[in-house]
């Protein structure tokens, strides 16, 4: 028999663990399925954006006092230059895992601001009995698949490593446990 309790919870939400555990599910999900593959593909690299400027704001948040004036007139890669002169992490954009960043946004920019494109596209193609023919696609479509997608997954949970440990903050913070349907951090399970 049920009955009626009170119940006060309180916890702290971080959304950027959510965010990449989306992303690297979506990317388990396309390496496993061929049908869907490329929204999958679609959505890790997306998420990767999502969570890497999550965490921007929840490190800019907790270094800075002065974070929520300036966050919103900020894009990410200023965050991260910031950031990074705050916590004293030199960045070598030339190298993986910041090599992507740019990337990374690029993409999200594209997609977040996405507009109308036209293509058009001639060439010669070898074609088998039945075999649709290549179409041309926009540029951003070009860089949806699972290498890049991996590539994004990777570099991004690379990035929040480096700059939580140089950010001296508990690293368990980053990664969240599957539990049923919901992810959840490890302390968030009693």
């Amino acid at each position: 028999m049920k009955r009626k309790v009170k119940v006060k919870t309180a916890t702290t939400v971080y959304t950027f663990a959510y965010l990449r555990a989306a992303g690297w599910r979506a990317l388990e999900e396309a390496k496993k399925n061929e049908k869907g593959r490329f929204y999958q593909c679609m959505i890790s690299q997306l998420f990767s954006a999502f969570c890497l400027e999550a965490y921007l704001n929840h490190i800019g948040k907790e270094k800075l006092p002065y974070w929520e004036k300036i966050e919103r007139k900020l894009g990410p890669k200023e965050k991260l230059e910031i950031i990074s002169h705050e916590i004293g992490l030199k960045i070598n954009y030339g190298k993986r895992p910041f090599q992507g960043f740019d990337a990374i946004f690029k993409l999200r920019n594209l997609l977040a601001h996405g507009k109308t494109e036209h293509t058009n596209k001639v060439n010669d193609q070898l074609l088998e009995e039945g075999e649709e023919p290549a179409i041309s696609q926009a540029n951003w479509q070009k860089n949806i698949n699972i290498e890049t997608a991996t590539k994004f997954s990777e570099d991004s949970k690379e990035i929040l490593e480096i700059l939580n440990s140089k950010a001296r903050f508990d690293p368990s913070v980053l990664h969240v446990q599957e539990t049923n349907d919901w992810w959840v951090l490890p302390a968030d399970i009693e």
